[in-house]
């Protein structure tokens, strides 16, 4: 979808993986364009952790790294629990502008296996993505 203002970006954070490359990408945005920044957390219904309040506060741990520590005022946090991550995204997106994520770059039999979380995304979303690398 054609990206006329930027008020609002949901960037989904896998805290398994030390890739911050999103979390930057979207640091820049929003300093560049006052967009409000959600840092999502998808919780997998059926995992251990039920904790959505925990989940919350994992997923600072990521974003503080990649933004030396501090928050502006126009980031929040937010966990929610979900099928799937694609699904969880999806679901978040619905009222954002745009969606900011990275690709682990799973390709040949992994991809088929595990199938690619960036591409479902990108192929279904209602909003704008961006895949950061």
């Amino acid at each position: 979808r054609p990206l006329h203002t930027l008020r609002s970006i949901v960037v989904p954070v896998d805290i398994e993986h030390r890739d911050d490359t999103a979390l930057v990408r979207v640091a820049e945005l929003s300093a560049g364009s006052g967009a409000a920044v959600t840092a999502l957390s998808v919780v997998l219904a059926g995992d251990d952790e039920h904790d959505l309040t925990q989940a919350e506060i994992r997923v600072r741990t990521p974003a503080a790294r990649a933004l030396g520590g501090r928050f502006p005022d126009n980031w929040s946090f937010r966990a929610l629990l979900a099928e799937t991550a694609q699904e969880g995204i999806l679901f978040a997106a619905e009222d954002q502008d745009l969606v900011v994520l990275t690709s682990h770059g799973r390709t040949g039999l992994a991809r088929l296996l595990e199938g690619s979380v960036a591409e479902d995304v990108v192929d279904q979303c209602p909003v704008s993505v961006l895949v950061a690398r």
